[in-house]
């Protein structure tokens, strides 16, 4: 049976009976190919239901109007796509839509992938649901006719359109839109920019062609009037569109993309730069990119842009030149966008958000870039291919954890381009089991280009070094470029590596009152066998909180309730975990230690304002490695830095003749934290309170009690708070 020429459903309409469960009824669509077999390739399915007469059709229904009976079907179920697709006896591919209603409908599927353009097109009889059945099988079938493809033209110039992305609705003789979406009746083009379907039926269809701007810069686009073709058994067709493009003016622009950047760009002399590439990336989690605009002669640039949605959310501008890096890796472009300045405290800097009709200024100094090829092998000199390197540094281009990355060839070798000069950046090997997985630093000349060779090393656990660095006059320039830093040194000798696990040892000892906790059984080296007291959060109802609950706790966060917040320190991790730490600096002074550290297998860190339940404000992370300031005299911490966080310790006071704890613990980083603490006789270090930035309370404690009776502050402690 053949419905406006493409293979139909056989036999008639299911009827009869009464509805079994409206609105629970399902469609079950199966779809073969030209050659009677059930497809496997990407497919969507639309369902529609046909609107009777009297019935009103909503402004938002997406509709369907028959030729020539004028009947029409509104659209009730989208699409599933995919190129493998539920099945119900292995073979068969079956595409269903449920909750439908009693009523006459038609599905229509249409086949094929994007990148290698559409299939073809399938339409259904009507199908009459009258729920004598829940599920209703349905078999569609492509029908085999001749090649269609386009081609779109710049009207004026010639050239193929590539922004913005044409749009092409081919209208079949029916009324039906070909589509590749049916939620967007267009087809879009291939990989290789033709529109092309491979099995149209034949008929007369009508063609429409727009392109709608979504990057500012870039006009629309418009075919003069729709056109008609013919499309003939037998015979593949390819039609080329020209459109006219139509400019936006600055008027409509602003209403378009009210959000706006402008600024000037210039080379290391200050003189304007033209031709540089400027964008803007931005969203929430995944950013979007705009399309580029150039700066003008005079450097000179404006870029406009949108929202997706409401609030502040991120928008990095950026500028690119080939042959060139941004002088202060583009950081002066990391701002925020909003409709508004959030009346609520925000992390965010009202001075750095983008506001519609407030054009922010940013501006651009161009240095020429260095270029880095270089090769990478073994011990013996032999290639080391298909290997990932990244290019880091201490600061990277916002929105990037890198600031480059290439993949080794067959013999090793590979390249960097764009590599900022004036600035350290080192380079990691992912792919291989290293003790040392990174390079010494490098610091490159702007416009230089370099020939390195990276040797990975077994030794001491291997590591990753550079073997040679020469310039562009084959001059051997390593020891002027590598610089020395202790995170890329090897791992110090046993012996000092002895010598820094014993300070850490001691450094426990010290600070045990702070770093242990009662153990479970009521037996403490600080005399505290039992505790209780409230603990207030801002917006939240006091709890109070017992020796039972530490007890009773999970074992992640039972050392938070002696500590009165959610705490688990990185000076304290890491003396528990001394044992599997190793060296890479060890420095020992009279007046400070620091000692540079890499732990082995996991640990983890973390802090928040709060017990359980609710937070204001949390963090846990692994520490991997960093560093460790120590005050030589008492052997207490002063500081310990790890990833992107710090942890500062001050206010000591004495808990006893030969241990310590601090009244003040501060964290910084993507989060941060001020806390004070007060140590309760015999030798309870709790929580005290914390602080917002504005100084505003976030957490207390109160009514503490230590072994059963009201606390008494030390003495030392109470003065210094």
């Amino acid at each position: 049976m053949v419905v406006s020429g493409l293979l139909a459903l056989a036999g008639p309409p299911v009827s009869a009976g009464q509805p079994k469960d409206e609105g629970r009824l399902a469609i079950d669509v199966r779809i073969l190919g030209i050659d009677g077999q059930p497809i496997d390739q990407w497919s969507s399915v639309t369902v529609w239901e046909r609107v009777d007469a009297g019935s009103e059709v909503a402004p938002r229904d997406y509709t369907w109007t028959e030729s020539p009976d004028g009947t029409v079907w509104r659209r009730v179920a989208g699409s599933i796509s995919g190129e493998k697709g539920p099945t119900r006896n292995g073979k068969d591919r079956f595409l269903t839509r449920s909750r439908l209603r009693p009523g006459v409908y038609r599905a229509t599927a249409f086949v094929g992938a994007r990148k290698e353009g559409m299939l073809g097109t399938a339409v259904s009889e009507p199908i009459r649901l009258d729920g004598s059945q829940e599920t209703t099988p349905v078999t569609i079938a492509l029908q085999d006719g001749p090649a269609l493809t386009f081609t779109v033209l710049d009207a004026e110039t010639g050239k193929p359109v590539d922004h913005p992305r044409p749009g092409i609705v081919l209208t079949r003789p029916d009324g039906l839109e070909v589509e590749s979406n049916p939620l967007n009746p267009r087809l879009f083009p291939a990989d290789d920019g033709k529109y092309r379907i491979e099995h149209l039926a034949p008929g007369s269809y009508q063609v429409e062609v727009s392109a709608h701007s979504y990057s500012y810069g870039y006009p629309d686009y418009q075919l003069a009037e729709p056109m008609a073709i013919q499309v003939e058994p037998g015979k593949p067709s390819e039609i080329v569109l020209k459109i006219a493009s139509r400019p936006i003016d600055e008027a409509e622009a602003e209403k378009r993309w009210p959000l706006a950047v402008e600024g000037t760009v210039t080379d290391d002399r200050g003189e304007p730069m033209e031709g540089v590439e400027i964008r803007a990336a931005r969203g929430w989690g995944t950013l979007f990119s705009t399309m580029p605009v150039l700066s003008a002669s005079d450097g000179r640039y404006r870029l406009r842009f949108g929202m997706a949605r409401d609030g502040v959310q991120a928008a990095i501008i950026s500028a690119r030149k080939e042959g060139y890096s941004e002088k202060n890796l583009g950081q002066q472009g990391f701002l925020a966008m909003g409709q508004e300045i959030p009346e609520e405290k925000s992390d965010v800097d009202p001075e750095r958000i983008i506001l519609p009709g407030k054009p922010y200024r940013v501006d651009f100094t161009m240095l020429p870039a260095a270029t880095i090829r270089g090769r990478l092998v073994d011990e013996a000199g032999r290639p080391l291919a298909e290997k990932q390197l990244y290019l880091e540094g201490d600061q990277t281009p916002p929105g990037a954890n890198v600031a480059g990355s290439a993949t080794t060839d067959q013999e090793g070798r590979f390249e960097l381009r764009q590599v900022p000069p004036g600035r350290a950046w080192w380079l990691r090997l992912t792919e291989r089991d290293l003790a040392l997985p990174r390079t010494q630093p490098i610091t490159l000349a702007p416009g230089e280009e370099y020939q390195l060779m990276l040797r990975a090393t077994s030794g001491d656990g291997g590591m990753l070094r550079i073997a040679r660095l020469k310039n562009s006059q084959d001059r051997e320039v390593s020891a002027e470029m590598i610089g020395d830093d202790p995170r890329a040194r090897p791992f110090v000798d046993a012996e000092t590596t002895a010598k820094a696990r014993e300070i850490l040892a001691q450094m426990a000892k010290v600070n045990r009152c702070w770093f242990s906790v009662p153990s479970a059984d009521g037996d403490s080296a600080t005399g505290v066998k039992s505790f209780s007291y409230t603990f207030h959060l801002k917006g939240e109802e006091p709890r109070e909180v017992t020796y039972e609950d530490y007890v009773n706790a999970k074992s992640w966060y039972r050392e938070w309730y002696p500590k009165g917040i959610s705490y688990t320190g990185a000076a304290r991790v890491l003396t528990s975990l001394r044992e599997r730490a190793r060296f890479r600096d060890v420095q020992i002074g009279d007046e400070e230690i620091s000692l540079y550290f890499v732990l082995e297998g996991a640990s983890t860190v973390a802090a928040g304002n709060g017990i359980s339940k609710t937070w204001s404000g949390f963090l846990s992370n692994p520490m991997k490695e960093g560093r460790i300031k120590i005050d030589g005299k008492r052997m207490t911490p002063i500081s310990i830095e790890y990833g992107e966080r710090k942890e500062e310790y001050d206010d000591y006071v004495a808990v006893a003749p030969d241990s310590y704890a601090p009244l003040s613990v501060q964290i910084t980083g993507s989060m941060q934290f001020r806390w004070r603490f007060c140590v309760w006789k015999p030798g309870l270090w709790l929580f005290d309170n914390s602080a917002s930035d504005s100084d505003e309370a976030v957490a207390w404690t109160t009514n503490v009690y230590v072994n059963g009776q009201p606390a008494e502050c030390l003495a030392d402690s109470l003065q210094t708070r």
